[in-house]
């Protein structure tokens, strides 16, 4: 409970000068400022419901979507909500409690605490996660853009890490997500996160950009976290209001055969 207590100091000290994330906004959070993600100390969620579409072996998962995030992708599948100002509602922290110990009552396996980007909310979560440790697991889905000072915080609150790892460089970042020093940052992160606990690496292909992306990678995760299991997403949807035309599609089936092909060739710990 000790440690717990001196979480909650040291993400209240970040959020004083806002230190959450490599944007580094350095705004005070706690004094209403707003920063790149667009959020203060509250919680803020647009939807609560247990989920069935996950990876097998989380659901039934209660999901949690969070209303706020440090990255701006273009295939974002929920912009609207997170772009639209009336769209979510406040909510207390006994009152999330009380949800997701309802949600254990109802046969979730877990909590999944998603976005937006859940790291932009560590705040609030982290009492949360006080008040539910021991009773309900806890799936952190992130897109582990954060700094990596936050393990320190996060260390023993999660029991799995559900990791983006989206791009193979760093110009598709930029372009897709404006996210600077991505490969460095997230792929350091998911390092440290298999160091600490479970984790489960997510990695959505995107129309024309497997040469870039998608191999580079599975190559990354061969060399360095090879048994680490990798759920391959080929449920890409188009968010037409992009403005990029490359991504503005789904997937065709000459990239599904390939698909297919390069997860024959890169023999990883694959989970659906």
């Amino acid at each position: 409970m000790k440690g717990v207590i001196m979480n909650e100091k040291q993400v209240l000290n970040k959020i004083k000068e806002c230190r959450i994330c490599p944007r580094n906004c350095l705004i005070d959070r706690t004094n209403g400022e707003k920063g790149f993600c667009r959020t203060g100390t509250e919680l803020i969620i647009f939807n609560d419901y247990i989920h069935y579409g996950e990876e097998s072996e989380l659901i039934p998962s209660q999901t949690i979507y969070l209303k706020g995030c440090n990255l701006r992708c273009k295939f974002c599948p929920v912009s609207n909500y997170l772009n639209d100002s009336s769209a979510g509602k406040i909510i207390s922290v006994n009152e999330l409690v009380s949800s997701i110990l309802d949600g254990l009552k109802e046969g979730a396996k877990n909590v999944n605490f998603v976005g937006g980007e859940p790291t932009v909310f560590l705040y609030p979560l982290v009492k949360v996660m006080k008040l539910i440790k021991g009773k309900q697991k806890t799936v952190w889905n992130s897109n582990m853009y954060f700094n990596k000072n936050i393990f320190s915080i996060l260390n023993d609150l999660i029991d799995i890490y559900l990791a983006d790892l989206k791009f193979g460089n760093d110009e598709c970042a930029k372009k897709l997500s404006d996210a600077d020093n991505y490969s460095e940052i997230v792929r350091g992160n998911i390092k440290l996160a298999s160091e600490q606990t479970n984790v489960i690496i997510r990695h959505l292909v995107i129309p024309g950009h497997l040469e870039c992306c998608t191999i580079p990678v599975l190559e990354w995760i061969k060399r360095n976290l090879r048994d680490t299991k990798v759920s391959l997403m080929t449920n890409y949807t188009p968010n037409y209001k992009s403005g990029i035309k490359e991504i503005n599609r789904f997937l065709n089936e000459d990239e599904i055969s390939y698909i297919n092909k390069l997860k024959k060739k890169f023999k990883l710990n694959y989970i659906v």
